[in-house]
């Protein structure tokens, strides 16, 4: 996520909570998602994302992390709305067959 000298990132100073100004939204929790996640969260972003599994989500949420459900072939607004109040976005939803991209 960006060198660091004397246990501040290069790219942002440390911060937590709700003092943070990066938010960012995660379209998918895989392997991906996740990594990215903790890296975020170890630099103080406030981080959520999404998955398609309830057994999934609360394995992430037992970790730590903020998911909502998400099931790109039936996207509901309120999640695509939840996505207002994020500074940044990470897609990392794989292509689905016959369709492609989901988000597009």
């Amino acid at each position: 996520m960006g060198r660091k000298e004397k246990g501040v990132s290069c790219y942002q100073t440390k911060k937590t909570g709700q003092d943070s100004q990066n938010r960012m939204f995660i379209l998918g929790m895989g392997f991906v998602g996740q990594f990215f996640a903790e890296e975020l969260r170890n630099e103080g972003w406030i981080v959520s994302g999404t998955c398609t599994s309830m057994k999934k989500r609360n394995e992430l949420q037992e970790r730590g992390l903020d998911v909502l459900l998400f099931d790109a072939n039936q996207p509901e607004m309120g999640t695509m709305n939840t996505l207002k109040s994020y500074t940044h976005l990470l897609v990392s939803i794989p292509p689905i067959m016959r369709i492609g991209d989901p988000i597009c």
